[in-house]
């Protein structure tokens, strides 16, 4: 008889020499918990009990996926992001933690708002779009992405979760298109910012499955969608308007500058929870205050 304790270690020991102890350990706890579903405590009241032959055959499905180096997020089909599960599937980007702090960031300062026009650039699966929506019930959510596929996913996200986002299909590269959109008080956006020139950086799990558009610019433009979201923003924002943005740690000067170089003010850049500087926001049409 093997229990549920042991399989969980026969997994770890089996991912080890792959992703190292952290990675390891973090896989095979995410891994486990998206497949039996139980809260942690009830869990680890299960571990000492014999394993369920479901469990075993997804776990034997999961495993050679996993040494492949396909993120554990993409084996299981979902993810959670701001307390919500989210699906997820290869060719669209799996949302990270760090970009719950955007998301939080937002909610802090806008909780108490009765009515607000929201407008999320690259959605990909929906992430910030859904936890806006969620937490923030009065506001009105629109998302838009230029691949079918982040958008079907989003679609499914949305009406798994009951929320209410208005999906677009666009190109925001693209100004022939900006026409068809409104005014909005709010425009966030966690667009690609990976320079190319960091892919040696990344791991094999990210670059070989995560879509490149969703991650990289070129090193000669790192600012390309910066550029592109801070004109429509400054076209498509309500008087005082903000616009929110994911960067590179090494271009948050760049961005302040460019919102700065475009009508806005009250710049901030705001650190993440690793004390990289990871997001900006700004306001259109106000000085920045001393």
């Amino acid at each position: 008889m093997m229990t549920n304790g042991q399989l969980e270690k026969q997994v770890y020991e089996q991912l080890l020499p792959v992703y190292g102890r952290n990675e390891a350990l973090s896989m095979q706890r995410f891994l486990f918990s998206a497949l039996h579903g139980k809260p942690d405590h009830e869990w680890l009241l299960l571990r000492t009990a014999e394993v369920s032959e479901v469990l075993k055959k997804q776990i034997e499905k999961a495993m050679p996926l996993l040494l492949n180096q396909m993120p554990v997020q993409y084996v299981v089909g979902k993810t959670w992001f701001y307390d919500l599960e989210l699906f997820v599937e290869p060719g669209v980007l799996i949302p990270r933690p760090e970009t719950e702090e955007l998301v939080k960031e937002i909610f802090i300062k806008h909780q108490h708002d009765k009515s607000l026009e929201i407008l999320d650039i690259g959605t990909g699966s929906g992430a910030i779009a859904l936890a806006l929506s969620s937490k923030l019930p009065f506001a009105k959510v629109s998302a838009i992405d230029f691949s079918e596929k982040a958008l079907a996913v989003s679609a499914k996200n949305t009406q798994k979760l009951n929320l209410n986002i208005n999906l677009f299909k666009a190109d925001i590269l693209n100004q022939k298109e900006y026409s068809k959109f409104g005014k909005y008080n709010i425009i966030v956006s966690n667009p690609p910012y990976v320079k190319e020139s960091e892919k040696e950086e990344m791991q094999p799990n990210v670059l070989d499955y995560e879509p490149f558009d969703a991650l990289f610019v070129s090193d000669s433009d790192p600012l390309l969608f910066y550029r592109a979201i801070t004109g429509f923003a400054a076209s498509h924002l309500l008087e005082m308007g903000e616009v929110w943005f994911e960067i590179n740690e090494s271009e948050a000067g760049n961005v302040a500058i460019l919102l700065a170089e475009n009508g806005f003010g009250n710049i901030r850049i705001y650190n993440d929870f690793k004390g990289k500087e990871r997001f900006v926001s700004g306001i259109l049409n106000v000085r920045t205050q001393e």
